[in-house]
């Protein structure tokens, strides 16, 4: 049996350690942790004035009970920050990966089930739960589901790019040329990086096992 032992990008067994090519870039854990913190931030300061879903505060929430997307807000900002403190790290990415993903699952999943075709709310089901496995990833916990979980998302990214070509092209700046070209780059890159992602942890076992 295959289990993530001291952090996401170690694998153990009988008793062995051996680091994975699933390592991290050296600034992949401060930029997640600063997106983590700005969201927490965004949160707090729109929470009085917004009606909008905010790292998994329920849509209608903010005007009307600011104090929960306040309280929302602060939790994200702590998670994102005690991630960069390594004693605080571990606690800090369960307790974000948990949160994100009992929110997702009680406040979102459920308008998704009903309305599968509502590729907004398919974005915002698969955007909290790519952070949540993200957070999970860091934490060292259920590291193989939260990559295949996290491919998937990718791969829903992708897609969903050439399924609303035009539509997210209308939102690009217009000082940026060909707006349909880099929306279909993109979601060529989203599906590339979900496929790669997904055959790299189904192939760490078997290249261990025969290391």
């Amino acid at each position: 049996m295959w289990q993530a032992a001291d952090g996401p990008y170690y694998l153990k067994k009988a008793g062995m350690f051996r680091k994975t090519s699933l390592s991290p870039l050296p600034l992949g854990l401060p930029i997640f942790s600063l997106a983590i913190v700005a969201l927490g931030v965004e949160t707090v300061v729109c929470a009085r004035h917004v009606e909008h879903t905010f790292g998994g505060v329920p849509y209608g929430v903010t005007p009307v009970l600011p104090w929960l997307a306040s309280l929302f807000g602060a939790i994200w900002v702590a998670c994102g920050a005690c991630l960069l403190a390594r004693r605080t790290r571990r606690t800090a990415a369960l307790m974000l990966g948990g949160l994100l993903f009992l929110c997702t699952l009680i406040l979102d999943a459920p308008k998704y089930a009903a309305n599968p075709g509502n590729m907004s709310l398919r974005t915002t089901v698969f955007e909290l739960l790519s952070l949540a496995c993200l957070a999970w990833l860091i934490g060292g916990w259920l590291t193989v589901a939260s990559h295949y979980l996290l491919a998937l998302s990718l791969l829903v990214f992708g897609v969903d790019h050439f399924l609303a070509l035009a539509f997210i092209g209308s939102l690009l700046p217009a000082w940026i040329p060909w707006h349909v070209f880099w929306v279909a780059f993109f979601g060529a890159a989203f599906i590339a990086a979900g496929l790669r992602s997904a055959s790299i942890i189904g192939s760490v076992p078997a290249r261990l096992e025969s290391a």
